[in-house]
């Protein structure tokens, strides 16, 4: 497939580039400070198969090869990518894609696999379970709502200035979202096992992880650190979205990420 998503084009166009990769639920907009704390790179903030303006790609939303070929082909050679929650499944392919366009990947509440099972830390499958059963039509506007409330409430008063969004508009985007996209999006975490993709990650990865997420444990990371290029950092007072409660620890993790990853490669 030629296709590609979707982008809004920010920042220094001849700077390095960045994809910044959204989750479930908003589109690439929800992660606008991040690509604004990046302004010297060419970031590339881009939107899933239906979201954005990639709504006309909905088909795909529920496609994890599909979706993962097209981020492939919307990003240039030597980019770092980030990637929040639901888009690591698709940016752990995505690294692995030959001929090789990424230089490093960070994800943020992340993991290869969302579910637990006996040998895993996830999400609980009655919690699963429960999202998929009231995910229909006349809810999904609730229940995603609730969702983004629940994280917000471990903002921390002091980073108001990087809540560069209120409720309201929040809700206001949310409701042009089909609900299909959002099922999909939720099967796609149920069935998605990529453990052994991520194990075979060749290029430099940061993974953060906040204390407080009840989606993601942040147990993980520990299991992060014993891979290949791997390191982690969690966020002590985060839940699901550090880049919004802790945001100055945050970026101080991510730029010295940075600093590391472009001194190895320019040596």
């Amino acid at each position: 497939m030629d296709a590609k998503l979707g982008f809004k084009l920010q920042g220094n166009l001849q700077g390095k580039p960045l994809a910044i990769l959204h989750g479930w639920g908003v589109d690439s907009s929800y992660l606008t400070s991040i690509a604004e704390h990046y302004s010297n790179r060419r970031v590339m903030l881009i939107d899933l198969p239906g979201y954005g303006m990639s709504k006309h790609l909905k088909q795909y939303s529920g496609d994890i090869n599909t979706t993962s070929e097209l981020i492939y082909n919307t990003i240039e050679d030597n980019t770092d990518i980030i990637a929040w929650s639901l888009s690591t499944l698709f940016a752990i392919k995505v690294c692995n894609m030959l001929p090789t366009k990424v230089t490093s990947l960070v994800t943020i509440c992340g993991t290869p696999r969302f579910p637990s099972d006996p040998n895993w830390p996830g999400l609980a499958s009655n919690l699963i379970v429960k999202y998929k059963k009231y995910l229909h039509s006349k809810r999904a506007l609730s229940l995603v709502l609730l969702f983004f409330k629940n994280q917000l409430l471990h903002i921390n008063k002091e980073d108001d200035t990087h809540l560069n969004f209120s409720l309201k508009e929040l809700e206001n985007k949310i409701k042009s979202l089909d609900t299909k996209t959002l099922q999909n999006g939720i099967d796609l975490m149920t069935l998605s096992d990529l453990r052994e993709d991520f194990k075979h990650l060749k290029v430099p990865s940061l993974h953060i992880f906040g204390a407080k997420d009840v989606i993601v444990p942040c147990c993980l990371s520990l299991y992060c650190n014993t891979q290949n290029k791997c390191s982690s950092y969690i966020c002590a007072y985060s839940g699901h979205m550090p880049f919004l409660s802790e945001a100055k620890t945050f970026y101080n993790i991510l730029d010295k990420f940075y600093s590391n990853v472009h001194f190895m490669f320019n040596q």
